[in-house]
């Protein structure tokens, strides 16, 4: 008789052998519905069986990293490890999130665990969870966008669903153990199955071995009839055995298949009582949440401060928000009364007071004041108030919003409507304002200057806007410092100032100018004299026009800007030019030699001296513009970066601007623009091409490039003179003129 069949191998403890995992699927995915918490049913070790149910952001976003999801996995390991008398209940590892986890045990064999979670833990800090999730590699913004999708309830509620949980998993327990005894019966059924195959094989042996004994013996079959006799007998009783074996398999099949349709109809049975479980309860959470949702959202949602005083000014409610932004705990809030906030501050309390008589009149009121905190720090809020009536008493209820970021908005914003954001002064808009104001009030005599910078220009075109932005300020403080507190300084435009000087003579006005004047020159924006050009003018009679005063002011500062102008720009061109060579006393000597190579140049080309002359500066200060070059990149030992050489391109124009600004030098702008275009076409700044290159510019490249190749470059050996020739031979008609090219090659090579 065969032995009951007995398993030694795990692989038939697991939950994907006893159960239909689809049907545990939706098992679990009603119970999340149900119950509001995420579901997930793992390995002992953590690792996920089923999909998971109701995950939030959150989680999700753990899991996708590599070391959230390790530590997930832990995690699930400890909560679902084998417990019997209840669930486990404990915070995740992230720190912030509830998680709880019951076991699946068969035959004292733990082999699954059903987790559900993801709720949050009121008392975690959040700090602790954003933490954690930015060391996993969770960024902050992400878990706070997350941390809205997760489930809130109370502690209670939760264990209420642990217990339930912790029921349907001793459930399945039992479940998993009455299918494993089927597993069993099955495993005995093959067993019988394979004897009786191994029976029928035996069978056809013996028959075999009988037929070939009677093909044997056919001639001697009357002597041994007996013999054949016993042998059918033999072969009847085993017929026999194999139909009684065939017999009990049936009976087997049946009685299996019975047993299958019994478990199944009572796990329908089971998911139909589960499911009618699930709505009732939904059903009963749902209400209670209608009855909870206005006051969960007015003391536990709101941005501010939320308050409930009664009649008599007693404040009887309030939220968390109220004792943080005060600082007072729930039981010194018990004690306040409503005016307490405003002690000392009649106009706050005057403000509050109409808002309350606004809420008894027309149901609703509103007040800004300045609260005091309870470390006596004040700050301005914003209240409203309603008008409440509960158990036939009047009640006042309302928000509380902090406005100091409002506040201090309106107060930049009038600042910045009225001053000048660079130099601090006012701006023009006030001094329009100001200048009808005190138009209109008659205070004379009512004195005006304007001033205007001299060389605002050429300095941000040599070194930089950051040191005409520093000559603005320095200007602006000139003139204040010289001025009475009550006169009015504004800069009128980029480089102009007007000054206002109400009750003031024209000869007080004219010692304003000589103190600014006298402040100005102790004034240098990188060892260069700075000055500036006023023009003034005084109303004396109240028929007089004020525009016609200060136009008359303004002619006045253009003549002398006129005047200032005509020397101060040549030394400032000078001082330019000896600052550049202080930054870098190579490019002195390389500005000399490419002069005098320009000057040897023009007398070989029969120019006019004055030509030759003008060829003699151009060459001087054909790099002018590499004064608003950084000093580091002009005194590089190496070879210049891409982005290095782009602004070491830039000196052609800047050189031009600064040029421009001068009388005496405007003539020599044009050839130092162009003095890095090429015969070809593929020079620079605009790619002129051939004749269209002045013809100073062509003989300055080719004197520069000249004396560039035989000058020695850290990066670089120079060339001899005959190689450097060979060098412009070669480009000749490419990069350099081929006439001047020519002259040039014979005459330096006679030397």
């Amino acid at each position: 008789m065969a032995q009951p069949f007995i398993s030694c191998d795990h692989n038939i403890y697991k939950l994907s052998n006893l159960f239909d995992l689809r049907e545990i699927q939706k098992l679990q995915d009603l119970f999340s519905a149900a119950t509001g918490v995420a579901s997930l049913i793992t390995e002992p070790d953590g690792t996920p069986i089923t999909e998971p149910s109701g995950f939030c952001n959150l989680c999700l976003a753990i899991r996708s990293t590599e070391k959230g999801l390790n530590n997930c996995r832990k995690s699930d390991s400890m909560m679902g490890s084998p417990q019997k008398d209840g669930p486990k209940i404990r915070r995740c590892s992230s720190g912030g999130l509830l998680d709880a986890g019951a076991s699946i045990i068969v035959d004292g064999i733990h082999i699954a665990n059903w987790l559900i979670g993801q709720v949050l833990d009121e008392d975690a800090a959040m700090e602790d969870l954003m933490k954690y999730t930015d060391e996993i590699g969770v960024k902050p913004e992400v878990s706070m966008d997350a941390l809205k999708d997760v489930k809130r309830m109370s502690k209670l509620q939760f264990e209420n669903i642990c217990r339930f949980l912790f029921f349907h998993a001793n459930q399945l327990s039992m479940y998993a153990a009455q299918n494993l005894l089927l597993i069993q019966e099955i495993g005995r059924r093959k067993i019988f199955e394979t004897e009786i195959k191994n029976l029928n094989h035996d069978l056809e042996l013996k028959i075999e071995e009988r037929t070939l004994q009677l093909q044997e013996t056919v001639q001697t079959l009357e002597d041994n009839n007996a013999e054949l006799e016993e042998i059918n007998t033999i072969l009847e009783e085993e017929i026999a055995k194999r139909k009684k074996a065939e017999e009990e398999v049936l009976k087997l099949n049946e009685e299996l298949e019975r047993k299958v349709g019994e478990r199944t109809r009572k796990l329908q049975e089971l998911n139909a009582i589960l499911e009618e479980e699930i709505m009732e309860k939904t059903m009963a959470e749902n209400e209670l949440k209608k009855e909870k949702v206005l006051t969960d959202a007015l003391f536990n949602s709101a941005p501010g401060m939320i308050y409930l005083y009664d009649e008599n000014s007693n404040l009887v409610r309030w939220n968390r928000q109220h004792e943080e932004m005060t600082g007072y705990s729930s039981e010194e809030l018990a004690h306040m009364k409503l005016l307490d906030w405003y002690k000392g501050d009649k106009a706050s309390q005057t403000s509050v007071a109409k808002g309350i008589k606004r809420a008894n009149r027309f149901g609703f009121g509103e007040a800004e004041a300045n609260l005091q905190k309870k470390d006596g720090t004040k700050i301005p809020m914003y209240f409203t108030a309603g008008s409440i009536f509960i158990d036939g008493k009047q009640y006042f209820a309302g928000v509380g919003i902090d406005i100091t970021d409002r506040k201090r908005r309106e107060e930049e914003n009038h600042y910045l409507s009225y001053h000048d954001v660079l130099t601090g002064l006012y701006n023009r808009r006030f001094y329009e304002e100001e200048i009808k104001r005190l138009d209109i009030n008659g205070d004379l005599p009512l004195s005006i200057i304007i001033g205007d910078v001299n060389g605002l220009k050429v300095i941000n075109d040599a070194f930089g806007h950051d040191k005409g932005d520093e000559l603005l300020k320095k200007s602006a403080e000139a003139i204040q410092r010289s001025c009475k507190a009550d006169d009015i300084v504004a800069r009128w435009g980029g480089d102009e100032f007007v000054i206002l000087l109400p009750k003031t003579k024209k000869e007080e006005a004219e010692q304003v100018v000589q103190r600014i004047n006298d402040r100005f020159a102790k004034i240098k924006i990188n060892t260069i004299q700075v000055s500036m050009s006023f023009g003034l003018e005084t109303k004396e009679e109240n028929n007089v026009n004020i525009h016609e005063v200060l136009k008359r002011a303004e002619d006045a500062m253009y003549k002398h800007k006129v005047l200032a102008n005509n020397g101060m720009m040549g030394n400032l061109i000078n001082t330019i030019i000896n600052t550049l060579h202080e930054k870098n006393p190579r490019e002195e000597q390389h500005s000399k030699r490419v002069s005098q190579i320009c000057q040897m140049l023009g007398r070989e080309l029969n120019l006019s001296e004055s030509e030759v002359g003008k060829l003699k500066a151009a060459g001087l200060l054909h790099d002018i513009g590499k004064i608003a070059i950084e000093e580091s990149i002009l005194n590089k030992p190496g070879r210049p970066t891409e982005t290095e050489w782009d602004q070491i391109k830039r000196h052609p124009e800047i050189g031009y601007r600064i040029l421009s600004t001068s009388k005496e030098m405007s003539d020599l702008a044009d050839c130092i623009l162009a003095h890095h275009e090429r015969w070809d076409g593929k020079g620079y700044p605009r790619g002129l091409m051939g004749e269209n290159i002045p013809m100073i510019s062509r003989i300055i490249a080719l004197a520069d490039s000249f004396d560039a190749m035989i000058s020695e470059r850290v990066y670089r050996n120079a060339l001899s003179k005959e190689e450097a020739l060979a060098e412009i031979e070669k480009n000749s008609g490419t990069q350099f003129d081929p006439g001047i090219a020519e002259i040039f090659i014979k005459v330096l090579a006679k030397e």
